[in-house]
């Protein structure tokens, strides 16, 4: 919702290229994180889900392209691990596009501790607890065997966020956080 109130209407979901990716389980739970944005923001926004490599020139070229193409620009795009940032911000300058400015970047990362993002700058990230999350995921895999493989519910695993300067800072106010 924070995008909505200050304005973002287009929203790119990259996620990686990385092979678990494209698995039935991921690209549903991406379609579920795509829904919930969708519903979250209301039918005044656009929401483009891409595939993106984990390679950092093919991102490039990937988000020149999309560029390129003369679609709808992103205004803000939400990116999962293994996805190259730096690539994305170097292909949205070249197209005389500033981050947080003109697009706000969000990062998501399970494996590596919030901080040190490289010299490019903290980006605003969700931070997914590796080990809670893995916690939760045994336990709801134990708890499916149990069921005879009957569906469950869906679990809620708060994630942290911390702010960058790839948000502006009226949206790393609305998220409850100062910038970095």
């Amino acid at each position: 919702k924070v995008w909505s109130k200050t304005g973002r209407r287009h929203i790119m979901l990259l996620s990686s290229g990385i092979k678990y990716e494209f698995a039935m389980a991921s690209h549903l739970r991406l379609m579920g994180l795509a829904s919930g944005i969708g519903e979250a923001l209301g039918n005044s926004v656009s929401l483009r889900m891409q595939h993106a490599s984990s390679s950092a020139e093919k991102t490039y070229e990937l988000m020149k392209g999309i560029l390129k193409k003369g679609n709808a620009v992103p205004d803000a795009i939400l990116i999962t691990h293994g996805v190259a940032r730096a690539a994305i911000i170097r292909a949205l300058e070249e197209h005389g596009l500033s981050v947080p400015g003109d697009v706000s970047i969000v990062a998501t990362d399970a494996l590596h501790a919030p901080e040190g993002h490289g010299p490019e700058g903290h980006a605003t990230t969700v931070f997914e607890p590796a080990l809670p999350l893995s916690r939760l995921l045994m336990e709801m895999l134990f708890e499916r065997i149990n069921q005879k493989g009957n569906p469950l519910p869906g679990k809620f695993l708060p994630s942290k966020i911390i702010c960058g300067n790839s948000t502006r800072p009226e949206e790393n106010r609305l998220l409850g956080n100062p910038t970095l």
